[in-house]
């Protein structure tokens, strides 16, 4: 049909749109001319949608065709809107014809919206999603780790030549995942062939030890951590939760195979969520492995959360063959006991460098002593991207480290509309070490405070310090300030006179704002390290610091936001 031949068309002014009345049986497409009885015009139904969804096919007669493929202009796009197709075939032949007209016309980019072609169970699907800073990609699953390691170098590759990248730069260096998830889902071909339906002990085994190694929850995921985050562990949410969690993995211990899916999502359910009751919000999520509430809840398939997006690809692939290797030895050996209680220590201890390595290398011990070796120097870059190094400085066998360490952020009280919470992120946290022969005779002060160390192994001390970086109005703590640049000592505890003295500053460290994000990498690093001088003129002095009265205290973090002045 010649479409300039179509009464009316060009007396119309300004058009919302263009309609072309579409329809197909197995003798082809057709069209026609849509006449509305009794009008002289053909008005769309009120709204500010896709004009698609606006047609008024109910004034049409009974015999009119009831599909149309529409254009419009819509903030500045040229979108195609695809009516409903019978099938598949149909669906991409109508596609295909529309790549092809474009091209013809050597149109610029359209965007097509619509209604998806009919879901066949069989079929690869990849799926792209807007949220708020970043592209959410969703990857078909992978039967082999040859095929994940695949589908992950073509997407990398796919975004990298169009100029996307999976990391952040922050104004003062510091590099970043994109906040978005990277999250790791296992489950079988069915719900019934299903490795947690046909082994129910291995999601217990599982969760046990994700709790054993506090490494596994914090290493991979983002900046945001703690009980408010988008995948808090199960010791961060409830109080008296552990309890209940230990009856439903001692349930799951004795379950027989094949299990009841349905019963092991009534086990779970509402025990692996947040403090709020979120059950998607959990560092082992449950929603979609037989979840009789949700209409994709049924896909067999247990969704790991505390992972984020890295920069590198070679880093994502090296955290998914950790887990895969995890669950691959738990299919046989059981991990068994109750759930481990960390206490003070998971929020102290447990988001320093120090700690998280040496709990990481155990998790790497128990993969080898079952015939799995994973080196260490494939996670290096890892830790190195999620805790860098600040600045370091070596003299006569005593070497001194500054590493950044993990902080948790408390959500704020709701302030009412939104839909999404404020947290304060103005508290900061770094780890100070000590090594070599002679590191026990020396002692650390920040601030004027003595930092008391704990010992580590091969000879090390180390502690964390807490403080406030940056004035946070809106914070928990609002009458808070920074006193920056912190100024650490390393002082001789023999003569009492300074070693070394140091200044670190999140920021810059004559005070002062950043002009803006960094350019590149390049421009990043020189920011990074300027945050972090050395200060000869008081090395020689003798140095004047208060000992804390919590000195002896098991604490290894000291939060200097809890000193007096």
């Amino acid at each position: 049909m010649d479409w300039q031949q179509l009464d009316g068309w060009e007396s119309i002014a300004n058009p919302a749109g263009w309609a072309l009345p579409l329809d197909c049986s197995e003798e082809g497409w057709r069209s026609e001319n849509w006449v509305i009885p009794g009008e002289s015009e053909f008005s769309l139904l009120p709204g500010e949608s896709a004009i698609g969804l606006r047609l008024p096919l109910h004034r049409l007669p009974t015999d009119a065709l009831r599909r149309a493929i529409t254009a419009e202009i819509r903030d500045g796009e040229f979108t195609i809107f695809l009516p409903p197709m019978p099938d598949f075939d149909r669906f991409s032949e109508l596609v295909a014809r529309v790549e092809q007209v474009t091209q013809e016309l050597d149109l610029p980019p359209v965007a097509l919206e619509g209604y998806p072609p009919i879901f066949d169970p069989a079929w690869e699907c990849l799926s792209l999603a807007s949220d708020p800073g970043v592209i959410e990609v969703n990857l078909p699953p992978a039967v082999t780790f040859s095929e994940l390691c695949q589908g992950l170098r073509t997407l990398h590759e796919s975004a990298t030549s169009i100029g996307l990248c999976a990391r952040k730069l922050a104004f003062n260096g510091r590099r970043f995942g994109t906040g978005g998830g990277a999250h790791i889902l296992f489950g079988g071909p069915s719900l019934e062939d299903n490795p947690f339906v046909q082994r129910p002990h291995l999601l217990a085994s599982f969760i046990r030890f994700l709790g054993a190694h506090p490494s596994l929850s914090y290493c991979f995921t983002g900046a945001y951590l703690g009980p408010s985050c988008q995948a808090p562990r199960p010791d961060e949410t409830i109080p008296g939760l552990l309890e209940e969690l230990e009856i439903a993995l001692g349930a799951l211990d004795t379950l027989r195979a094949p299990a009841d899916p349905q019963f092991i999502d009534r086990l779970l359910r509402s025990l692996l969520l947040d403090w709020h009751g979120n059950t998607h919000r959990a560092e082992l999520c449950v929603d979609k492995f037989c979840n009789p509430f949700s209409p994709g809840g049924r896909l067999g398939v247990i969704e790991l959360r505390a992972v984020e997006m890295m920069p590198e690809l070679e880093m994502n692939l090296a955290v998914n063959l950790l887990f895969r290797g995890l669950l691959t030895v738990m299919m046989e050996h059981r991990v068994t006991g109750p759930f481990p209680r960390h206490g003070m220590a998971l929020h102290d201890r447990f988001l320093l460098p120090l700690v998280i390595q040496q709990d990481f290398e155990e998790v790497l011990e128990f993969l080898s002593s079952h015939g799995i070796d994973l080196p260490m120097s494939w996670f290096r870059p890892i830790f190195e991207f999620r805790m860098p190094l600040l600045g370091a400085w070596r003299s006569d066998g005593l070497e001194f480290e500054l590493r950044q360490a993990l902080e948790i952020w408390s959500a704020m009280g709701d302030s009412g509309g939104g839909t999404s919470r404020k947290v304060d992120a103005a508290t900061d946290r770094i780890q100070l070490r000590l090594s070599g022969e002679r590191a026990d005779q020396f002692d650390v002060a920040v601030n004027g405070w003595k930092i008391p160390l704990k010992e580590a192994a091969g000879g090390q001390r180390f502690a964390g310090v807490r403080f406030q970086a940056f004035t946070n109005d809106y914070g928990l703590n609002p009458h808070l300030r920074p006193r920056l640049p912190l100024q650490i000592e390393v002082v001789d505890r023999e003569s009492g006179l300074i070693r070394r003295a140091m200044e670190y500053s999140p920021w810059l460290l004559e005070g002062g704002y950043y002009p803006g994000r960094p350019r590149d990498e390049a421009e990043a690093r020189v920011r990074e390290a300027r945050r972090f001088r050395l200060v000869p003129d008081c090395v020689g002095s003798r140095a004047e610091f208060r000992s804390p009265a919590d000195a002896g205290s098991e604490r290894a973090t000291f939060d200097l936001r809890l000193r007096r002045e």
